[in-house]
């Protein structure tokens, strides 16, 4: 996924997230220095002790080797990892599981943290892929999605990432914001925090009956 999204991550799960490194993107610098949106750090440091990520296959980067350039704690660390499975269509770095996003081979309410990142624009049942992070996500987890929005250049897949977990390379959707709230809706996941910023969607929902969704 692209340096957007991992930033993302970052302001989302890590307590003071502005003031820490980008790791290899952006020149390094720390994430306040160049954001363009506004943000509100976290006031707690939360904890994922078991992570899932759709669509794994590290392309140019990951969270589940990210370092913030050797400068800091890695980000499992911070976030008490203790169990990070990723899975993609095709073996490769960070693949724990091949397996297609439509069916994932683990069982309901499992999962402290879900990503899906960058690459929902190439899946061809884009709603099912949302169902199953529904379904393994644990009550109250935290379920973090990036897309890039309908202005984005549609991309296909080349020979170092040659097919992906949910469509592959015959397939793109290009998405608005509406739909990717929709979607999200739709799936049962609820949302806590939404965002278009740089010509990515981002979102960030829960597993959760009682909250507010946004409008």
């Amino acid at each position: 996924m692209h340096g957007e999204a991992l930033d993302w991550i970052i302001l989302n799960t890590v307590k003071d997230g502005s003031k820490h490194h980008t790791g290899r993107f952006h020149g390094g610098e720390e994430i306040y220095r160049y954001i363009p949106y506004e943000f509100k750090d976290l006031d707690y440091q939360p904890i994922y002790p078991r992570v899932f990520e759709v669509g794994s296959y590290n392309v140019n980067g990951s969270m589940k080797e990210y370092n913030f350039l050797g400068r800091e704690s890695r980000w499992i660390d911070i976030c008490g990892v203790q169990e990070y499975l990723g899975l993609d269509l095709i073996a490769g770095p960070c693949v724990d599981i091949i397996g297609n996003s439509h069916d994932i081979p683990q069982d309901d309410d499992q999962f402290d943290l879900v990503f899906c990142l960058n690459m929902l624009e190439h899946d061809n049942n884009p709603i099912q892929t949302l169902k199953e992070c529904f379904r393994i996500l644990k009550l109250e987890g935290t379920f973090i999605l990036s897309v890039p929005d309908l202005h984005g250049a549609e991309h296909g897949t080349n020979e170092h990432m040659p097919d992906l977990a949910g469509g592959g390379s015959n397939h793109y959707n290009f998405f608005t914001g509406e739909m990717i709230i929709d979607l999200v809706k739709e799936s049962g996941l609820i949302i806590k925090h939404f965002q278009i910023d740089n010509g990515y969607i981002f979102c960030n929902a829960t597993k959760e009956r009682n909250l507010n969704v946004i409008s």
